[in-house]
């Protein structure tokens, strides 16, 4: 697949199969993600691929606990971090680098087109982002391997999808061009 086209053809994919992606694609992807852009080549982004559902399940249970102790009002709602996607990859870095965000962002943007590339499914999830620093998820991100000093700035589910993605219906003047 070429580059632009799987930029096209790349969809948040919502509902998986439990066929788990192989560790040849894996690596893969996790070498689209390190040679994305960052901030004066500084490569201040780690990466983890957490390829173990239950230890997936893990982290969701340290969220559904920390969650519901800062925001009541979600009392009963079950959290599904990666839509049940065998395989979640976590982007952090360190706060104080340069561009942590936007460094972060290319690295998964990186993995997205490199998954739609094998023909593996994808979706970006921001439920951990902005919670990484509550004691239970903290905990669970150290025994990932996670760097004690990184933030966490985005997620994704990887994986096979269970259904047929819709085709894109892309919104109409999403760009300019100025002569």
């Amino acid at each position: 697949m070429q580059t632009l086209e799987a930029i096209t053809q790349r969809r948040s994919v919502r509902s998986y199969t439990s066929q788990q992606i192989s560790e040849s694609d894996l690596k893969k992807i996790l070498e689209a993600g390190i040679c994305a852009p960052s901030g004066m080549n500084r490569q201040a982004v780690h990466i983890t691929a957490v390829y173990n559902p239950t230890k997936i399940h893990t982290l969701e249970e340290a969220i559904q606990k920390d969650f519901l102790k800062i925001n009541e009002s979600v009392s009963g709602y079950q959290v599904n971090l990666c839509y049940h996607a065998p395989t979640f990859i976590i982007v952090s870095a360190s706060a104080d680098s340069i561009a942590p965000e936007l460094d972060s962002a290319a690295a998964l943007e990186n993995m997205l087109l490199a998954a739609t590339s094998l023909g593996i499914s994808s979706c970006w999830i921001n439920l951990l982002v902005g919670k990484d620093h509550l004691p239970t998820i903290r905990s669970v991100l150290s025994s990932f391997g996670v760097p004690p000093q990184n933030k966490v700035y985005c997620c994704a589910g990887f994986g096979y999808s269970d259904h047929l993605t819709k085709e894109r219906i892309l919104k109409p003047d999403l760009y300019n061009i100025v002569r």
